[in-house]
């Protein structure tokens, strides 16, 4: 074990090493000054007038896949990142040798127990496309009834893991390094980013994780009953940790403008219930698309809509939903005092030091929305308002979750998507109406009755605690464990207050255990009063409430006791 974490010290060394040498090969020396480390080489020639985010993006694509990936992570955080960085790393190319035949075979074998001869019916050993992950290749297996179907399959690069994690401890300690000797790089939270980072490559690394994701997406659109999504079908038996197969779709990539508008579908209809499909996704299942672009969106001739490459995907559970939802209603209705609090209850400080400034960026999130307002909504960029508003709120040292962020550049996606099927697609009328279904959902009965029984049982169990929790503290007043000096000028009205207090409190625990039992008994039955039950469960949640009613007049009358 000792031999392991000597060796993976010294490549980590090494790793750093030739980052440190390709950045000085692009301009970065004085910054490698600051982090102790002294370069002597000279700056590569056709780069020495070179504006910094240029240099950058070439000291990327030199680093290798994780760097570029790295860079393609970073063009996702507006947030953090200064616009000029943004443009460039949005140009970050994949520029790498395609697998081998023979590399290709073995890692099939390898994943599967067989090479691709013997698997597939016939397979492509030339890919339709190489990237830094991995490449894609055409295939055909046969069904059961041994017709043919044609397939993709994606084969992972071999040895990119191993690569992946050595560059990833590099960046870690590079991480640290900013940190500790540059200050004011705390302002985009680096040691954050490459925490995030890791956490999204090492599930873009996993076949089965997509594999996983395209089967979650598939199933909730077939519960919709409605068959105009196509999602890719995953081959189970032919697919593992670095190996993917799964159906091919026939229909025209979204990027082929002119085959797309050939079509003899209704692409007006195509952008309005895409844009629905995908809402639905997001705010009723919690999971959308993480790489959203024309080249992973199909429109098919008779006007259904395709979606592939699942790599990446974000998640929001119920909670997170409920605030995105609110900061959009709050911001299409000009709460953005309220917005603000609900962007700093998502999110955390960038720089945990410094306390995040709600109030000023409250009234940064009115000057950029309030002209929106005005304008009709069709000429209403919603995506990019977003990404600005975060950017703001990065300033006011607030940081959204990755998730969210690949969440708002995916709204800004939608948008380019919807003017390409439909020039006149607006995407801020659909997130306004679409706010009717956000409501009406959390109004959904069966999901109050949830949340009703949750809260319920909180205060169960805080009527059980207090007592204890109240025992345990006098307790150690009495022993002296908690110094306290009271100066008791007028212990009778002090004497007085205590016992007011209590009585509060005591009628307090017996409404709240009476909404329990109440709640406790309307949950009994499957259907809300179909029984005895309900109607008594009812009839204790009218008497908690005039008792609870009674305890509040009390004390706003006499609020002193």
């Amino acid at each position: 074990m000792a031999l392991i974490t000597f060796t993976r010290a010294v490549r980590s060394i090494s790793s750093v090493r030739r980052v440190v040498s390709v950045l000085g090969k692009y301009g970065f020396g004085p910054t490698l000054s600051r982090l102790g480390v002294q370069r002597s080489d000279g700056v590569a020639e056709e780069y020495r007038d070179a504006p910094m985010p240029r240099r950058l993006r070439a000291a990327l694509e030199e680093l290798g896949p994780t760097y570029i990936k790295l860079g393609q992570t970073l063009s996702m955080r507006p947030d953090l990142i200064d616009a000029a960085f943004i443009e460039e790393f949005k140009e970050l190319q994949d520029n790498v040798r395609p697998i081998s035949a023979d590399e290709v075979r073995a890692a099939v074998t390898a994943s599967l127990g067989a090479p691709p001869e013997e698997l597939f019916d016939s397979f492509d050993i030339e890919p339709l496309a190489a990237a830094s992950i991995g490449q894609v290749h055409r295939a055909t297996t046969l069904d059961e009834e041994g017709k043919p179907i044609e397939v993709v399959v994606k084969v992972r690069r071999p040895g990119i893991r191993a690569i992946v994690d050595e560059d990833l401890r590099a960046l870690s300690l590079l991480a640290d390094a900013l940190v500790k000797y540059i200050p004011e790089s705390r302002a985009f939270n680096p040691v954050g980013l490459v925490e995030e980072f890791f956490r999204t490559i090492t599930r873009e690394l996993d076949f089965r994780e997509e594999a996983a994701s395209l089967r979650e997406v598939a199933a909730f659109f077939a519960r919709q009953d409605d068959d105009f999504m196509v999602i890719p079908t995953v081959f189970p038996h032919l697919s593992g940790e670095s190996v993917l197969t799964m159906s091919f779709l026939e229909g025209v990539p979204l990027s082929n403008e002119e085959a797309v508008r050939a079509l003899p579908c209704d692409l007006k209809e195509v952008a309005t219930k895409g844009g629905l499909r995908i809402l639905d996704l997001i705010f009723k299942h919690g999971v959308f698309h993480g790489d959203l672009h024309s080249g992973n969106v199909f429109v098919f001739a008779d006007g259904r809509l395709g979606l592939i490459d699942f790599g990446i995907v974000g998640r929001l559970d119920e909670r997170a939903r409920e605030q995105v939802a609110d900061l959009l209603l709050c911001l299409v209705n000009g709460d953005f005092h309220r917005a603000a609090r609900v962007y700093a209850d998502i999110g955390s400080a960038v720089n945990p030091e410094q306390p995040m400034q709600v109030a000023q960026f409250g009234r940064k999130l009115s000057t950029l929305w309030s002209p929106v307002r005005t304008r009709p909504l069709n000429e209403v960029n919603v995506g990019q308002i977003l990404l600005e508003s975060s950017a703001a709120a990065a300033r006011a040292n607030i940081m959204l979750p990755q998730d969210l962020m690949i969440l708002f550049k995916g709204v800004l996606t939608l948008e380019h998507m919807g003017n390409t099927l439909d020039p006149e697609f607006d995407v801020a009328g659909t997130l306004r109406g679409y706010m009717g279904t956000l409501i009406a959902q959390r109004l959904d009965p069966n999901r109050l009755q949830r949340e009703l029984l949750g809260t319920s049982m909180d205060l169960y169990h805080l009527t059980r605690e207090a007592p204890e929790l109240v025992l345990r503290t006098l307790r150690r007043l009495g022993d002296d464990a908690l110094p306290l000096d009271i100066n008791l000028r007028r212990s009778k009205q002090f004497i007085d207050a205590i016992s007011t207090s209590s009585n509060r409190m005591a009628s307090a625990v017996v409404t709240a255990g009476l909404s329990i039992a109440s709640a406790i008994l309307i949950a009994v039955d499957s259907q809300p009063f179909a029984s005895a039950f309900s109607y008594l469960g009812l009839v204790g949640i009218l008497l908690a409430g005039f008792w609870g009613t009674g305890l509040l007049i009390s004390m706003s009358r006499n609020p002193k006791g």
